[in-house]
């Protein structure tokens, strides 16, 4: 699955109405809050423009503007939202149930631009999906009716995310681009005692790229509830099987990627809570893609035999079930040869920087921040190779990560205020001013600055409307406010921050955690595991996270959950400064 594929345009495709004859899909009062798996900020902007033109939302991710998109105020109506779309540059087309968001670059295109050979030929657009009924190979596998599978297709088409397609750049018939989706659905029975429950899996049948997600339903009353979705992953066979010896099946799903002289195998497991079990190490770092992150070999991939517990998993070399997550055997305990390899490749980067080789710096980068997360120095540096690739709304969101990790980077400041400025100066000239007003702040002496105090200077005067704009740089400082407050037992004081921070920028796990962390703090552990859960849908590998849900579920006597979350945050964060009070925390707990 490679977002980056020049023409790779995916929609999110509209519901369809179908008959229902038996079981019916929950109204919008009785379906529950989905459970999104690898959300990213373009999915929140999806559902901002959903809101918008009271319709569902076809779009690409070649738009590549989610998040900066994300980060501003959700217009009240379709008008509104028109005009933001054209101020950044994206076309729109228009049925009767569906929307379509596409870059203009793609529907604009001449002789002698970038996407002309791939760009959009034709005038109107539909969807045709097949939602049927599909077998697994499990002997205890329940029978599902055609008018069930209907029925459930609606739930999901109706409250759960598509994944990406690609719809053809010209015409499939006359004037119209047609998209072919398949909805498969299967019922199954993941426990002894479990209720019926539903797994669809939605994918386009008339592209290469092969990008599904899977979506969990359960059946309340006669109706079809979706619980949760799934990243993206690669389609491919899928099976049941208890893997990690808990009573329940998992989800196993088999992928071949097939290459010019070979395969490579992909294994992605999900719990029935939507739990990614073989999830690895930062491989889609600032979770931008909302992808997996399988177990992936050139070799063949078996299970071990499950008789005394979790079976391993053998794909070239033997993972392990850890603390909830698959592990390779031959991973180190310690992540200094990760750190160290990290500063080598941001070594290598900056020196392909320098010779203006900028594709090559940004690769070299972006190992080195997968390697080591927490070093603002990778992430800034990964920005600034972006800045010169000319991807403005990709480089802002990483100069933003940049000063999350460290608020006193003055750089990061300077290159997220110039990358705003060639993205859109009227709509960022608040964040534009904040940030060069930032860099002087901490760097007044530098050499760079009388030229910033000039591109200050000549910022043109603020609106009423943006003088009343929250930033992310206001969230940051709202939250290292809240920080203070909690450090000095002001706990109403720093709630008062942290939920400022998040409530603008609800996709964001640090500022969910904070909110979670004054609720540890002040005895109030069920209002924390909210915040918690929200922080962990948003980044699964947020350690900081299951570091509280552990604490929250200890106060509760919840004593297996708490060693559960403990371990997951020791397996992610090993080395933290805190892993050795996480570890006497866990020690402390009663015996199972």
């Amino acid at each position: 699955m490679n977002r980056f594929l020049l023409g790779s345009i995916g929609l999110a495709l509209s519901a369809l109405t179908v008959p229902v004859n038996t079981l019916a899909s929950a109204g919008d009062g009785d379906q529950n809050v989905v459970k999104h798996y690898g959300y990213t900020a373009t999915d929140k902007f999806i559902e901002c423009a959903k809101r918008g033109f009271g319709k569902n939302i076809a779009y690409s991710p070649a738009l590549r503007s989610g998040p900066e998109l994300a980060d501003i105020p959700c217009p009240g109506d379709a008008a509104a939202l028109r005009n933001l779309l054209k101020e950044k540059g994206i076309s729109e087309f228009e049925t009767a149930d569906c929307v379509l968001l596409v870059p203009s670059a793609f529907v604009n295109a001449k002789p002698g631009d970038p996407y002309y050979q791939v760009r959009i030929q034709w005038k109107t657009f539909k969807v045709i999906t097949d939602i049927h009924a599909a077998k697994l190979e499990d002997e205890g596998a329940p029978e599902l009716s055609e008018a069930e599978a209907k029925a459930a297709g609606e739930a999901a088409l109706k409250n759960a995310r598509i994944p990406p397609v690609v719809p053809p750049s010209e015409p499939t018939s006359g004037d119209e681009g047609i998209i072919k989706l398949e909805l498969a659905i299967r019922k199954v029975k993941l426990a002894a005692n479990a209720p019926e429950a539903i797994i669809a899996v939605i994918t386009q049948t008339d592209s290469f790229e092969g990008n599904a997600r899977m979506i969990y339903e359960e059946i309340r009353d006669g109706k079809y509830h979706v619980v949760w979705d799934s990243p993206i992953f690669s389609a491919g066979t899928i099976e049941l099987m208890d893997v990690n010896g808990d009573g329940w099946k998992e989800i196993v799903i088999r992928a071949q990627e097939m290459r010019v002289r070979d395969s490579y195998s992909k294994l992605v497991i999900f719990d029935h809570e939507g739990h990614e079990l073989t999830r690895q190490q930062a491989c889609d770092p600032g979770g931008i893609s909302g992808e997996v992150c399988p177990i992936g070999t050139n070799d063949e991939i078996s299970f071990g035999p499950n008789e005394s517990g979790p079976r391993q998993i053998n794909a070239g070399e033997v993972y392990l079930f850890t603390n909830g997550i698959y592990v390779s055997e031959q991973k180190e305990s310690d992540q200094t040869k990760v750190r160290r390899q990290a500063a080598q490749d941001n070594l290598r980067g900056l020196k392909l920087l320098r010779a203006g080789k900028f594709q090559e710096a940004g690769a070299k980068f972006s190992l080195a921040a997968t390697g080591d997360r927490s070093n603002p120095e990778y992430v800034n540096n990964l920005g600034f190779a972006e800045f010169k690739a000319r991807q403005y709304d990709m480089c802002a969101e990483l100069f933003r990560e940049a000063i999350e990790l460290d608020p006193t980077r003055a750089v990061a400041y300077l290159n997220l205020a110039d990358a705003l400025q060639e993205e859109n100066a009227r709509i960022n000239r608040l964040e534009i001013g904040q940030a060069y007003a930032k860099y002087l702040e901490l760097a007044s002496s530098s050499k760079g600055a009388p030229d910033v105090k000039k591109k200050l200077d000549d910022l043109p005067p603020l609106s009423p409307a943006d003088r009343e704009s929250f930033t992310f740089i206001d969230a940051v400082f709202s939250d290292i406010k809240g920080r203070k407050d909690l450090e000095q037992s002001k706990y109403a004081e720093a709630l008062s921050a942290f939920l400022e921070a998040a409530n603008h920028f609800p996709f964001n796990p640090k500022f969910l955690n904070d909110v979670a962390i004054v609720y540890c703090k002040t005895g109030k552990p069920q209002e924390a595991l909210v915040w918690l859960n929200k922080a962990i849908v948003r980044d699964p590998q947020y350690g900081s996270a299951y570091l509280y849900i552990g604490d929250a579920n200890s106060q509760l006597k919840r004593f297996a959950q708490a060693r559960e979350a403990y371990g997951t945050y020791l397996q992610l964060d090993p080395e933290s400064d805190r892993s050795l009070e996480v570890k006497k925390k866990l020690d402390a707990l009663p015996p199972l």
